[in-house]
C-alpha cells in the first residue's frame, strides 16, 4: 500500500496521462452532442427530430410561390425571394441567408421535368441543416405536381418479416457509434493505457535506479510490483465507471453496468500483468512499449472476430444483448485464470536465476 499511495500521487505529475483523461472526459461529458455530429456527417437525416432552427434559404424563380409555400408551410426554414440569382449570390456571399435554391419558371401543369438548383455552403452545418429541412416540403411539392399532371406512383408491396413495421423510419446510427464504437472505445482505453502506464512503472526504476534503493528498505521486490499493479489495475475500471455516469447523465441508456466494469477489471488485470512480465524480463522501455504495441494491433485485428472478445463483450454488455451476461460470466473466468497464471509467472521471474 505504500508503494501504491506514492505511484497514485506521481501520477498527478504525468502530463500525457492527465491530457488522456481529460479528453476521455470530454468525449463522456459530451457524448450525445458529440455522436449527433459525427453521424449527420454521413447520414443528416438523423437531425430530422431535433429542432434545429435559425438556417435561411433565398428562392429564385417560383414567381407563383408554390414552392415558396410549401417552405414556409413547413416552418423550419426562413425564406427570402429573389428576383434574380445575382441578387441571391450577393446576398449569399454577405451571409444574409445560408443558402440558394433556384426554381424554374416550368409550370406545374406540363409535361416537361422541373429542374432545381440547390446552392449551400461548403462543409458547413448549415447545409446539412437545410437538405434535411428542405426535404418534406420537396416531396410535399413533388405529390403536388404529380396530382396535378395526373401522374400516379405505382405501390410496391414488400412482403415483410412479421413483426416488421415499414411505416416506421428507425436509424440504427445512433446505436452504432454509441454502443459499438463510443462505449467500447471508453471502457477499453484505461485499460490500454493502463498497460503502457505498468511499463513506465516499472522500467523507470530500473532506468533510474531507484529500484535498488527501494529494495533497501524491508519491501521486496514482489511488494513493489504488487503496489504498481494495484494502482495500474485499479485505475481504469475507477475511470470506466466515471465515464459510464457521464454518459448515462447525457440521456444514453447503460446496461450490465456491474459486469461491464468487472470486463474492464479483468481485460485491465491481464495487460498489465503481461507489461510486467515483459518490464521484468526485458528492462527496457522502448523493448517493452513495442511489443505491447504489436500485441494490441493483433487483439485489436481479432476483436471483431469472435463475439465474446473485449470490445464485443462490452457493446453487447451496455447494449443489454441476449445472452450478453452469461458470456460475460464465462469470460471473466477465463480471464481470473489467465490472470492467476500471469501473476504466478510474474512471481517466478522474480526470484533469481
Amino acid at each position: 500500500m505504500i508503494i501504491a499511495k506514492k505511484e497514485l500521487k506521481g501520477l498527478l505529475n504525468e502530463k500525457t496521462l492527465i491530457l488522456a483523461l481529460l479528453i476521455q472526459l470530454f468525449i463522456a461529458s459530451f457524448s450525445s452532442f458529440l455522436v449527433l455530429g459525427l453521424v449527420s456527417l454521413y447520414n443528416p437525416g438523423v437531425l430530422e427530430d431535433y429542432n434545429l432552427k435559425g438556417a435561411t434559404i433565398g428562392v429564385v424563380g417560383d414567381s407563383k410561390g408554390l414552392l415558396t409555400g410549401f417552405i414556409r408551410l413547413d416552418g423550419k426554414l426562413r425564406v427570402f425571394s429573389f428576383e434574380d440569382i445575382k441578387t441571391a449570390e450577393d446576398a449569399f456571399f454577405r451571409g444574409k441567408i445560408d443558402g440558394i435554391l433556384v426554381v424554374p419558371d416550368t409550370p406545374p401543369e406540363g409535361d416537361e421535368p422541373i429542374q432545381l438548383e440547390l446552392y449551400l455552403p461548403k462543409n458547413s452545418i448549415k447545409a446539412t441543416v437545410i437538405m434535411v429541412q428542405l426535404k418534406e416540403p420537396l416531396e410535399r411539392f413533388e405529390k403536388w405536381i404529380r396530382e396535378v399532371r395526373g401522374v400516379e406512383i405505382p405501390e410496391i408491396n414488400l412482403d415483410l418479416p412479421e413483426g416488421v413495421d415499414s411505416g416506421k423510419k428507425r436509424s440504427t446510427a445512433f446505436f452504432e457509434f454509441i454502443y459499438g464504437l463510443l462505449i467500447p472505445l471508453l471502457m477499453l482505453t484505461p485499460a490500454f493505457i493502463s498497460g503502457g502506464l505498468m511499463i513506465d512503472l516499472v522500467t523507470e526504476e530500473i532506468d533510474r535506479k531507484t529500484l535498488d534503493m527501494l529494495l533497501v528498505s524491508p519491501i521486496g521486490r514482489a511488494e513493489i510490483l504488487d503496489g504498481k499493479l494495484l494502482v495500474a489495475t485499479l485505475i481504469a475500471p475507477l475511470q470506466a465507471l466515471c465515464w459510464l455516469s457521464l454518459m448515462r447523465l447525457n440521456g444514453i441508456e447503460i446496461q450490465n453496468i456491474l459486469l461491464t466494469l468487472l470486463i474492464v477489471l479483468a481485460v485491465t488485470a491481464v495487460f498489465t500483468l503481461i507489461c510486467a512480465i515483459l518490464s521484468v524480463r526485458l528492462a527496457h522501455r522502448g523493448n517493452v512499449q513495442l511489443l505491447y504495441s504489436l500485441f494490441l494491433v493483433v487483439l485489436f485485428a481479432a476483436t471483431y472476430t469472435f463475439p465474446v472478445m473485449p470490445f464485443n463483450l462490452v457493446t453487447r454488455l451496455t447494449a443489454g444483448s441476449n445472452g450478453a451476461s452469461q458470456d460475460a460470466i464465462f469470460v471473466l473466468v477465463t480471464y481470473a485464470l489467465l490472470a492467476a497464471l500471469l501473476y504466478a509467472l510474474l512471481r517466478r521471474s522474480l526470484k533469481p536465476q
